[in-house]
């Protein structure tokens, strides 16, 4: 894969090295990856490994090929077993048989336990799994590497990442591991022309029909008839597809009080910022970041007022409702003035657990990233 920087998109660039792209799915969530590997039409492998678990995917000219897991319920047999291809006695009895060096698959065909279609199918299978487990993961450290791919694997396959992208988010909780990644509430959408829609799911149209390039994402969640968490995960699916752009933000959608929108607004910025801060620390000290976030802000409850309504949720942003009926109870003249100090005290308050769990270059580096224009989503 070409380490150029200008043919790849900017968000892409700290994760170039001199190997290939390297990182962790907190900082470059998997959707990106193949999405980038199939527009570059890249030929080598991508290993994922976490917490011991190591699961590689297999690109030629920017297709999936082939992949494989150190995880056993990722292993072909266990895989033919889930689709009902063997029986459990069939298996049993390949286990005794590949342990001089024969591939499962053969034995399986060789002792007439399966036809050779199966195997094919079992294989698409067991590839498709490999890659949809990837999308729950919140961490992991990835590496590709442009290689000559290995010759002894002859059963492969040929899926385009596009496709594998859009069924794997279908398959994801929407409250999940890329809640972090949703396009921010305030972002006007638009579709691109000319694209084929026919591997679109019913409810992918009906979402896409949303939007008109003047309707911001929260606007479009309360049009949609599948609800806010499934409507967001979706129009991030259709995003990483390619099929929506950025054209803009809006600081007020029609139809609301300006106060409270403004308000929105404002907590819908801030968690920008506060889910970069969380990201950022997932990929430095993993699970720990949600506790040391929660620990930074429960110790500002004591302080009282708007303060005390501010809760962490998962992805390491403030839950909007709490804070915004705390903030009704303020009179009007001194609302913003509240609202923008609190938002400020929680920012401080993350960044200095940023300094003190990781060190105060990560601070400067997270400082050096919340610019206006890094918290947008990159067309």
């Amino acid at each position: 894969m070409s380490t150029h920087t200008d043919a790849i998109p900017r968000r892409l660039v700290p994760f170039i090295t001199a190997q290939g792209l390297k990182g962790n799915l907190s900082a470059l969530p998997l959707p990106d990856l193949l999405i980038q590997l199939r527009r570059s039409v890249s030929t080598g492998i991508l290993s994922v490994e976490r917490e011991g678990t190591r699961k590689a995917v297999y690109f030629h000219n920017g297709r999936v090929v082939f992949a494989t897991s150190n995880s056993p319920s990722d292993r072909l047999g266990e895989t033919l077993l889930r689709l009902g291809k063997i029986s459990v006695e069939e298996y049993e009895q390949s286990l005794q048989q590949i342990s001089h060096g024969r591939r499962q698959g053969k034995v399986l065909i060789e002792m007439g336990a399966m036809a050779p279609q199966d195997l094919w199918e079992g294989v698409e299978a067991q590839v498709r799994e490999i890659i949809f487990s990837l999308f729950e993961w919140p961490t992991g450290d990835f590496v590709f590497e442009s290689t000559t791919l290995p010759q002894r694997e002859k059963v492969t396959v040929s899926f385009d990442p596009l496709t594998l992208v859009l069924q794997g988010l279908r398959r994801i909780d929407p409250e999940g591991a890329l809640k972090g990644r949703y396009p921010d509430p305030g972002l006007i959408l638009e579709c691109l022309k000319d694209l084929d829609l026919s591997g679109l799911e019913p409810y992918e149209k009906h979402i896409l029909s949303l939007v008109d390039g003047q309707r911001s994402v929260a606007e479009v969640c309360r049009e949609s008839e599948i609800g806010d968490g499934e409507t967001q995960k979706t129009l991030y699916a259709l995003f990483c597809a390619g099929f929506l752009r950025v054209r803009g933000r809006k600081l007020r959608p029609s139809g609301e009080a300006p106060d409270r929108d403004l308000s929105e607004s404002a907590l819908n910025a801030y968690n920008s910022m506060y889910a970069y801060i969380y990201r950022y620390l997932l990929r430095e000290i993993g699970p720990e970041a949600d506790a040391t976030l929660q620990s930074a802000v429960t110790e500002l409850h004591a302080a009282g007022g708007i303060m005390a309504a501010c809760r962490v949720t998962k992805g390491g942003i403030i839950d909007p409702p709490p804070l915004l009926m705390a903030l009704a109870e303020v009179p009007q003249a001194e609302r913003s003035l509240q609202l923008t100090n609190t938002l400020n005290e929680l920012l401080y308050a993350m960044l200095f657990a940023v300094r003190k769990s990781i060190g105060a270059d990560h601070e400067a580096n997270i400082l050096k990233a919340l610019r206006p224009d890094s918290l947008l989503i990159e067309v």
